[in-house]
C-alpha cells in the first residue's frame, strides 16, 4: 500500500511529534508499504543528502494557505 504522511514539523527538530511521525514511517516500511512523507521545505533542506529518501519537501507556504482557507486543505 502506499501511504503519504503530511507533517508540519520533521527532522532535524526533534521532540515528540517528530519522534512519532518517524517511529510510524519505519513500522509501515517494516510492514511491507510504501512510505513518502512530506515535511516542510525548509525541514527539508536542513537534512543532509543521506536523510531524503522517502520525504518530499512542501511549498514554502503550505500550512499558512490551508490556515486561511481549510475547505481547500480536505482536498489537497
Amino acid at each position: 500500500m502506499k501511504i503519504a504522511i503530511l507533517t508540519a514539523s520533521f527532522l532535524p527538530n526533534v521532540g515528540g511529534h517528530q519522534v512519532f511521525t518517524y517511529n510510524v514511517a519505519r513500522q509501515l516500511v517494516a510492514s511491507g508499504n510504501t512510505v513518502c512523507t512530506y515535511v516542510p521545505a525548509e525541514d527539508f533542506q536542513a537534512l543532509g543528502l543521506q536523510f531524503r529518501s522517502h520525504l518530499r519537501p512542501l511549498p514554502r507556504k503550505f500550512f499558512g494557505f490551508v490556515n486561511r482557507v481549510p475547505i481547500l486543505g480536505l482536498f489537497r
